[in-house]
């Protein structure tokens, strides 16, 4: 087995190790592996014995490999950032695309660059500092990414229809959406297209949406089976969840506490519900 110090993952551990002045690791596939290729350490049952001079050595060898000394210098910075410093870009904690959020609107998007289109069933990948706030009336955020691939399918107002749409997506990608919301102008009307069940209320109150879009005749709505996921309702309703929302969206809490309610946005995409905002 071998293993490469400019690795992300073996670089992060044997960094981690040596700044702690670590005596003993676990055995695993990167300790092994250093064991093997360079006589570091020495076994013990699940553990890796390091010596004084084994983390020097092992710290000279990773100086050698990516002129980066682990005692003393971090790595920061998107690929290119570090490719100018050390011949491994793949060394960078940042994600390729990390910088960036998807969009999408039917009037085009006002970039510093120029004008994008974004031709139905397309989006735009591209960094918010680019984005033209000022040129921004209106912005969806859009919790589903299949939904969002389709947005212009959406039936709603035209100030809705018109507005920029924005893919949440999860963990580093819905934190840099909210990092960019947050850059918004306050006259900016925003507003948050999630599931029609209870974790899609709470996202859009977590949003700080001035307005959640819901189906907007609910009064003519059969659930059954092919449109409901009543088991979802059941895995995601807490009654306590209620008193967090705003009071004009309890009302709709209500509803779906009451018919045991969780829709999906394809759902109401592909059957061609129209929605409306229900403001704050």
């Amino acid at each position: 087995m071998s293993v490469s110090v400019n690795g992300k993952q073996a670089f992060s551990t044997i960094q981690n190790a040596l700044r702690k002045g670590s005596s003993e690791v676990k055995l695993n596939k990167i300790w092994k592996a250093l064991h093997q290729e360079l006589a570091i350490g020495t076994p013990s049952g699940n553990k890796l014995w390091l010596s004084t001079q084994d983390r020097e050595r092992l710290r000279r060898h990773i100086i050698h490999e990516t002129h980066i000394d682990p005692l003393t210098e971090e790595i920061t910075g998107d690929r290119m950032t570090v490719a100018a410093g050390t011949a491994n870009e793949k060394l960078s904690q940042e994600p390729v695309f990390g910088d960036e959020i998807r969009v999408w609107c039917s009037e085009g998007i006002q970039l510093r660059s120029g004008s994008a289109v974004t031709p139905p069933g397309t989006s735009l990948n591209v960094n918010p500092k680019e984005i033209i706030l000022e040129a921004l009336e209106a912005i969806t955020v859009v919790e589903n990414g299949a939904a969002f691939k389709q947005w212009y399918r959406l039936s709603a107002n035209p100030e809705i229809e018109r507005s920029v749409a924005i893919y949440r997506g999860h963990d580093h990608a819905a934190r840099r959406v909210i990092e960019f919301l947050e850059t918004v102008p306050p006259r900016v009307r925003s507003y948050a297209a999630v599931d029609f069940d209870p974790a899609g209320l709470i996202i859009a109150n977590s949003l700080k949406a001035d307005a959640i879009l819901a189906p907007a005749h609910l009064e003519t709505v059969v659930l059954d089976n092919r449109i409901n996921k009543e088991e979802a309702f059941n895995a995601q309703y807490k009654p306590e969840l209620r008193s967090g929302l705003p009071e004009s969206w309890q009302a709709l809490w209500d509803w779906m506490v009451k018919h045991r309610a969780a829709i999906t946005q394809e759902t109401m995409l592909a059957h061609d519900w129209r929605l409306h905002p229900l403001f704050r």
